[in-house]
């Protein structure tokens, strides 16, 4: 037909004519398939990069929402720190930095555990705070899913003990423990019920509930402490057992993780520090000095004090132990629902988790400064002046505490101010020119014989029996009259004598130690924290951050 086309086409060997479907010569098919198969390296190559992208993004939002976390705790707590307590540092190297501070601070504090059965919520202008690790109880331990005691603190095993949940770094809670000093004359209170029969009138609440009354052991209805020094509160004679908890019996303890309040003034801090020596009835007695092994004043020397701070330490850190904190609260639907303390259980669990301010840390180190200035050698790379910062670490640049030629107790410099307002001490001078009063055992103290021990820093009292005098070398002392160093324990403006060897005659100079005036330990003018993070995802990935914190307040206290 005209104008028809002719589409037939050739088909199989056989050359038949018909209809056939078109397809994909060979080579056609390899180049698709490639295609493909780059495609597809591609898409993966992308979804891994996106994948490591989001979990890059997701690690380094959770380090530093963890570091926004501690830092800004820290930064709140130690501007409201106070004068009127002390600072105590303790450097733990022995399983990793993981060092303890604490210090007090003055404010609005309220107690975590809420209002009890009183409604009331116990508050206080004044507290201690602690930061330092916690201790986690073994999952499979059944006493520590309670219910559980305040009284009673649960044998928990160290970071030393293998197989421990606490020898994993991954385990460690850093914690912030807020102790309120709340002695019953300062706890909340409600109306008096001028109705109530009696010898006296009693409150409301008293009315209400008759086992409601403050006492050493209970602070508006919640467990206390009776002393915020943990040797003092184990001796205290718990004023009567008829309290809202008759659970607990005995005095409640800072290790359990679930006691937030000690039923005592910063006034009696101050009081139990400032006493004499061996004055108290349990008063911790000195560390004998070898240059005068048989000498009694040398058993209550100024190191009684800093027996005296580690004992404000929530636990007994030198054996090991620490404040106990979990992650949750434990067990938290196992109390026995129905019976009336219910409530005041669960309250202790949560108090185990209260305190964590972040998990994971597998660090935690503390250095202070005076703000003293190395000045540089002359012919020195570093020709700019270096701040020194004192740590438990070996070695320069920083100088060691456990090296007593390089601790604060034979840099006994005169200061000198620069024109920007920092200080300095110059190393040149001779002795016996003004000098800033400081010395080894007033603020570094390492006791003897303890397991794990570790290496304290004190700042902020002194004996009040014996002035300092003497350092670990017994040829140098310190008269604090016109606060001059003796050099080998003479001086005639003072007349203090010196004994055999340049040692102090204790007798001869008794008269004359207790006319001294009795000097303030120096306090740092910054701390300088690091903190270690650990991922929760992959442990093997971890993030260090520091933080630079000025202490408040003068930084070196004048008393002459």
């Amino acid at each position: 037909m005209e104008g028809a086309v002719d589409v037939s086409v050739r088909s199989g060997a056989g050359g038949r004519g018909g209809w056939a479907a078109g397809g994909f010569t060979l080579v056609e098919s390899l180049v698709a398939v490639g295609a493909v198969a780059v495609v597809a390296v591609v898409v993966a190559r992308v979804s891994g990069v996106v994948g490591r992208t989001v979990a890059l993004g997701r690690q380094s939002s959770d380090f530093l929402s963890a570091s926004v976390a501690i830092e800004r705790a820290l930064r709140a707590d130690v501007s409201a720190m106070t004068r009127d307590g002390f600072l105590l540092v303790r450097h733990e190297d022995q399983f990793g930095p993981r060092d303890e501070m604490v210090f007090f601070a003055t404010g609005q504090f309220r107690s975590r555990r809420g209002a009890g059965p009183t409604g009331l919520v116990p508050e206080a202008g004044a507290a201690r705070i602690y930061w330092g690790h916690g201790l986690r109880a073994e999952p499979l331990d059944p006493a520590g899913y309670g219910p559980l005691r305040p009284d009673q603190a649960a044998a928990l095993r160290p970071v030393s003990d293998a197989g421990s949940v606490n020898a994993d770094p991954s385990n460690w809670l850093l914690v912030r423990h807020v102790t309120l000093l709340a002695p019953p004359a300062e706890a909340p209170r409600l109306a008096l019920d001028l109705s109530a029969t009696g010898t006296e009138p009693r409150t409301v609440l008293e009315t209400a509930l008759p086992n409601a009354t403050d006492r050493n052991n209970q602070i508006a209805g919640q467990v206390a402490a009776p002393d915020i020094f943990r040797d003092l509160a184990a001796a205290a004679a718990v004023q009567g057992n008829s309290t809202l908890r008759a659970e607990v019996s005995g005095a409640p303890r800072f290790e359990s993780g679930m006691v937030d309040i000690a039923s005592v003034s910063l006034g009696h801090v101050r009081a139990v520090l400032l006493e004499y020596a061996g004055a108290g009835p349990f008063a911790p007695r000195g560390q004998v000095r070898l240059a005068t092994p048989g000498e009694p004043t040398d058993l209550a020397s100024v190191n009684g004090t800093a027996r005296r701070m580690i004992q404000a330490l929530p636990a007994d850190s030198d054996t090991g132990q620490r404040l106990r904190a979990e992650p949750v609260a434990p067990n938290p639907l196992g109390l026995g629902w129905g019976v009336p303390r219910t409530a005041a259980r669960l309250t202790d669990q949560q108090m185990l988790a209260s305190g964590v301010i972040a998990a994971g840390v597998t660090a935690f180190d503390i250095e202070w400064s005076f703000g003293e200035f190395r000045t540089p050698v002359p012919g020195s790379a570093t020709q700019s002046p270096e701040l020194i910062w004192y740590s438990d670490a070996d070695g320069p640049p920083v100088p060691s505490l456990y090296d007593f030629q390089n601790a604060p107790a034979t840099r006994f410099f005169p200061e000198r101010r620069r024109p920007d307002g920092t200080i300095e001490r110059d190393q040149d001078q001779a002795i016996g020119t003004p000098l800033a009063g400081v010395t080894q055992s007033a603020v570094h103290f390492q006791p003897a014989g303890a397991f794990g021990q570790g290496l304290y820093s004190c700042f902020g009292y002194v004996d009040n029996g014996y002035p300092v005098f003497a350092g670990p070398d017994p040829n140098i002392g310190t008269s604090f009259d016109e606060d001059v160093l003796i050099d080998n324990g003479a001086s005639s403006s003072t007349g203090v004598t010196a004994g055999a060897a340049g040692v102090f005659d204790a007798l001869r100079d008794r008269d004359v130690r207790a006319r001294a005036p009795r000097p303030a330990a120096e306090w740092p003018r910054l701390l300088r924290v690091s903190v270690t993070v650990r991922d929760a995802v992959d442990p093997a990935v971890t993030r260090t951050f520091q933080y630079v914190i000025e202490v408040p307040g003068e930084g070196i206290p004048r008393v002459f």
